[in-house]
């Protein structure tokens, strides 16, 4: 497969230190990266290449990922992503949540190329990112402030109106925790706000390299029925049942 990641562009990222905010149509430029979100940077972009250039798995991107951020202080990215200048910006109260995408040099940039893609996204209390799966997708979510519920399911297999899933996770996820998903491990999220929460999105789409992929499979996993033990089959929803009825909660 051609890689998008070159090593030309991983140099050119490489040789700058400051991290770029793209906020609706104002730009907020950020104090130079620190040394240790510098490295956070670089080894998530390092990672990446290995997966477009299929060199590991998306379950083995999922576990060095996790390796990074184990080793990452969660303030030194909130310096590095001057998150507070980024969290006055923006409007927590939006019915949907709200996102702002960040450019961080060594990770991700404005032209998109790279198709790392990272935001930054708020939810108030009360509210969710609905229950989903992806398709020919990674990403990784760490908490920054506030307070989520997390649930995480895998995947075992896609129908034509459902998912069979499988319960990996449910629990509390405070600031510096973090989950990853992708089509082999933990591939079902949801998300709700038990306080008023951000949280930093880094996402890998299309890759393969084929453009393949539903961006979003909605399911609606508090319908699903257990059709052999531990195998749960979730029913998929159209966009307007799945956000009234799990958008809140």
């Amino acid at each position: 497969m051609n890689t998008i990641l070159s090593r030309r562009s991983l140099l050119e990222n490489f040789g700058f230190a400051t991290l770029i905010i793209a906020a609706n149509k104002n730009s907020a430029f950020a104090l130079p990266l620190r040394a240790e979100a510098a490295e956070w940077a670089r080894s998530l972009y390092r990672i990446s290449e290995q997966l477009l250039n299929q060199q590991i798995s998306p379950e083995q991107w999922q576990n060095q990922v996790s390796n990074v951020y184990e080793k990452t202080k969660l303030k030194d990215i909130l310096i590095g992503l001057d998150f507070e200048a980024v969290r006055a910006g923006m409007d927590i109260t939006r019915p949907g949540g709200h996102w702002n995408q960040v450019f961080i040099h060594g990770l991700s940039s404005s032209n998109n190329k790279e198709k790392v893609i990272t935001k930054i996204v708020a939810l108030e209390k009360g509210r969710a990112v609905p229950p989903h799966g992806h398709e020919n997708e990674v990403s990784a979510f760490l908490t920054l402030t506030g307070e989520f519920r997390t649930r995480l399911w895998n995947r075992v297999a896609v129908n034509k109106d459902s998912l069979d899933i499988s319960k990996a996770f449910d629990g509390i996820s405070g600031p510096g925790h973090w989950s990853t998903q992708s089509e082999e491990k933990t591939n079902v999220h949801w998300l709700m706000a038990h306080r008023n929460s951000f949280f930093l999105s880094v996402r890998l789409a299309k890759i393969d390299g084929t453009g393949f992929g539903r961006e979003r499979i909605l399911i609606g996993p508090d319908e699903a029925q257990e059709i052999r033990e531990g195998i749960f089959r979730a029913p998929i929803l159209d966009k307007q049942t799945w956000w009234e009825k799990y958008s809140q909660f």
